[in-house]
């Protein structure tokens, strides 16, 4: 048996048997100091000893008492503690086990609370060069450091219960200045994204694991909204279709969250011609199969309806087009140019202006 434990069933009896042995010692030593001495003695009919302390308060005869007993409790003590240590259970009576174990329980709790107390201090000692360290690193001053703080843990508090609800987390996470790329003074022809001056470069945010995976999560919830509003399920849905030149981290990382195979279409052939995606996607005889279109940002409609297009014709039915970012124009609208091409359900979570990101990026 290891030192603390403990046959519950024998307790009672080890603790009955271990007080009678101490009881015994008691006796025994009250005995060798009063009787045995030769303290006792009648005097007028009064023992001796309470004679004595009432002469002289009986001060040799008290403290050789309180000696022994002093004597016989350290030297029980020592025994327990010995046989305790050594694994003796039989000498060990179960309520020394339980004092042993508090008093464990309290030293264990003091030196951790010791432990932490030092570590807190270290800690607040060298926060400022660690934290310059790190900010350093990532090429951000203190301010930004604490404004980019502040707006995750704020996105973070938020409830994501309704569209509503998640468009502002969203929003609150993504409308930042080092986010939103104004391409007003870059020529035409320099341009990747030619049809607006301001866009949200989520591509390149989300390589941020931390960012991804929150975004993610937003996504995946607006999804399973807008599927129910739609009066489908996700076990419905066969595929995640990602856009050729889309956000593939953002696809990858909701077609996790929903347990879904995800298809990225590709710009040209990899490897054989007729095959223009990257997955494992079946074509199956009489059975079309349901996929999404999951994009980033929505602007003109082109790429995402020329993407679906690229899978094998007859093999699919388009069952919605969820977005996170949606550009309002005057000129054009997205919506009907993917209408026009068979997907009818699009999704946005959040829809902005040029003018909006301009006050954005001026801020």
């Amino acid at each position: 048996m290891e030192p603390g434990s403990n046959s519950g069933g024998n307790a009672p009896v080890k603790n009955i048997l271990h007080i009678v042995i101490i009881a015994w010692f008691f006796l025994f030593t009250a005995y060798a100091v009063l009787v045995d001495t030769g303290s006792l003695c009648l005097d007028k009919g009064v023992p001796g000893f309470f004679s004595s302390i009432w002469r002289i308060l009986g001060l040799s005869e008290l403290f050789s008492f309180v000696g022994a007993i002093a004597f016989v409790l350290f030297g029980l003590a020592g025994i327990y503690e010995f046989a305790y240590v050594n694994g003796i259970s039989p000498l060990v009576p179960p309520f020394y086990l339980r004092f042993k174990e508090k008093r464990d329980e309290k030293m264990a709790a003091k030196m951790m609370e010791l432990y932490y107390k030092n570590n807190i201090a270290f800690i607040q000692q060298y926060e400022k060069e660690r934290i310059g360290f790190v900010l350093q690193s990532l090429g951000l001053d203190e301010a930004q450091f604490h404004n980019i703080s502040y707006e995750l843990v704020k996105a973070r508090v938020m409830p994501e219960k309704t569209a509503d609800q998640l468009a502002q987390k969203l929003k609150a996470m993504i409308y930042q200045e080092k986010y939103i790329i104004d391409q007003s003074q870059i020529p035409i022809c320099d341009r990747v994204y030619r049809a607006v001056d301001y866009y949200i470069d989520l591509y390149t945010a989300l390589y941020d694991p931390a960012l991804c995976g929150e975004v993610g999560r937003i996504m995946a919830s607006y999804i399973l909204i807008c599927l129910e509003q739609d009066q489908m399920d996700i076990q419905d849905i066969d595929y995640l279709i990602v856009p050729s030149g889309g956000n593939l981290l953002l696809g990858l990382e909701v077609g996790k969250l929903l347990r879904k195979q995800v298809i990225a279409v590709l710009e040209e052939a990899r490897i054989l011609r007729q095959k223009l995606w990257d997955g494992n996607y079946e074509c199956r005889p009489g059975r079309a199969n349901n996929i999404i279109v999951l994009n980033d940002v929505l602007v003109s409609g082109g790429r995402i309806y020329k993407s679906v297009e690229k899978l094998t014709p007859r093999t699919y039915a388009v069952k919605g087009m969820y977005c996170l970012v949606e550009y309002v124009h005057q000129q054009h609208s997205a919506r009907d140019v993917l209408k026009s091409h068979g997907i009818e359900h699009v999704h946005c979570l959040l829809q902005t202006t040029e003018m909006e990101l301009g006050n954005v990026r001026a801020k």
